[in-house]
């Protein structure tokens, strides 16, 4: 089969063209201004560190703030 001599200069070009932009746009940090925001939960003991209870024991939930959980002892 014999590939016309334009079309073969076309397609080549194309791929070159398209595997520089694919380069291009790989090694370019994604989103590099925009801070990625952390929506992970995280739980904070809201009493003293010496009553932090041993495994197993009861706890309270005193209150969420957005991605915030307070929690205390259950007594």
């Amino acid at each position: 089969m014999k590939i016309p001599i334009p079309l073969l200069i076309v397609l080549l070009t194309t791929a070159f063209a398209l595997g520089t932009l694919y380069e291009y746009t790989s090694s370019k940090p994604k989103n590099s201004s925009i801070k990625q925001e952390d929506n992970s939960i995280k739980f904070i003991w809201n009493d003293v560190e010496e009553s932090i209870p041993v495994d197993g024991s009861l706890i309270r939930l005193e209150f969420t703030d957005e991605n915030n959980v307070y929690i205390g002892p259950a007594e």
